[in-house]
């Protein structure tokens, strides 16, 4: 009968296998932790851009109803963007909420080096964003929505300028986004 070798623990040679196994692992992991927080700042900035051009073309459609944005803090200083639909009796309905997490900073820029932080503002105020049913222009009554914003969370920038004379809101890309960043004094 064959006698094998009782095996008394690990060698140096498999120990450090396992540990390198971990190490790329984890290394995995990290790059792609990192890599869904920049999606998700490029990808809660065209939600949030895509509600405002939602509710603006409702409103163009649906003159016989009011349409509005009305933006808040919650709880966990997240910022709600609330898409309401109010009747001519007064009824209002809460249609869509889009929220921009506490991570993700949140600016605008009215004017060089004239940045203000949404977030301290709308910790005081909730704020409505109206537009006119006839030329799609936007109205407010609570302070000024003309101005660039920044979605930012450290590592990746998001930006979009609101046009209050056509309600109309730009997504920078690219080249014009170099240009915003050097117009606005941004590294």
């Amino acid at each position: 009968m064959i006698k094998f070798k009782e095996n008394d623990g690990y060698t140096l040679v498999e120990i450090l296998i396992v540990v390198a196994i971990i190490a790329i692992g984890t290394t995995i992991a990290m790059y792609n932790f990192k890599f869904s927080t920049r999606v998700n700042v490029e990808s809660k900035g065209i939600q949030l851009v895509n509600e405002i051009r939602t509710v603006r073309q409702l409103q163009i459609k649906n003159s016989n109803k009011r349409y509005y944005l009305e933006a808040s803090l919650n709880s966990r200083n997240d910022c709600e963007f609330k898409r309401y639909v109010e009747d001519s009796a007064g009824n209002k309905d809460l249609l869509k909420t889009t929220v921009i997490p506490a991570e993700i900073d949140l600016t605008v820029a009215r004017g060089k080096n004239a940045f203000k932080d949404v977030r301290r503002y709308f910790k005081h105020h909730s704020r409505k964003l109206n537009f006119n049913a006839r030329t799609g222009a936007f109205k407010d009554y609570a302070g000024d929505w003309n101005g660039v914003y920044f979605l930012d969370d450290g590592d990746k920038k998001f930006v979009f300028e609101m046009i209050k004379e056509n309600g109309k809101v730009v997504v920078f890309k690219d080249l014009a986004l170099k240009q915003i960043k050097h117009d606005y004094g941004i590294d």
